[in-house]
């Protein structure tokens, strides 16, 4: 910046020139009109088809035979307000049966499961096991004999909480064995007598 301030110093004061008017260029012709878009897509007056491709016998194999369309359901019988007797059975028409699909092949992969830590396992298996053990003893000190319809569902929401819980943890899965001995104790302490 200072390198062309000093190109004004050195010539020393710019000469002034007066401005002369620009003379007005004459007005132009109005514009013609813009053309039509062109269309999006161009008519094929004549299609060009690709060669026929034959099927091979593994294809036509494995396509069904059409078989005849399933007979419409019978409309269902008239009843007039005279005729007093019973309808007469109409003869059902059973579809066809469809073929049998090929037997699923089992799956001998393992199920996958959560990797847990061996401590957190046995601090999970800890748990359900002190869970269990605490639904025992409540149950054990309510007497069965007093308890209505609704309570005696509840005992035995407990005892399948604990079973399911004991094949969780016979299945490897002790998150999901501690939380079902976890909701048994639950219900278990809300049952009357129980302290």
């Amino acid at each position: 910046m200072a390198i062309s301030l000093t190109g004004c110093i050195l010539k020393g004061k710019p000469k002034t020139t007066s401005a002369m008017p620009v003379a007005p260029k004459p007005a132009a012709a109005p514009a013609p009109p813009p053309l039509p878009p062109a269309p999006l897509s161009i008519p094929q007056m004549h299609p060009e088809l690709p060669p026929p491709q034959p099927l091979s016998a593994e294809a036509l194999a494995t396509t069904e035979a059409p078989g005849e369309p399933p007979a419409p359901p019978p409309p269902p019988p008239r009843v007039s307000k005279k005729n007093t007797s019973p309808p007469r059975p109409r003869p059902e028409t059973t579809p066809p049966n469809p073929p049998a699909a090929p037997p699923a092949e089992p799956d001998t992969r393992p199920p996958i499961q959560e990797i847990v830590p061996p401590e957190d396992l046995n601090r999970l298996k800890a748990s359900a096991d002190a869970h269990k053990a605490e639904i025992e003893k409540l149950l054990a000190q309510i007497p069965l004999r007093g308890l209505t319809k609704e309570q005696k569902d509840a005992v035995d929401t407990i005892r399948s909480f604990v079973r399911l819980s004991d094949e969780a943890e016979r299945g490897g899965d002790m998150r999901k064995a501690n939380e079902l001995a976890e909701r048994g104790f639950v219900l278990a302490q809300g049952l009357p007598g129980a302290k």
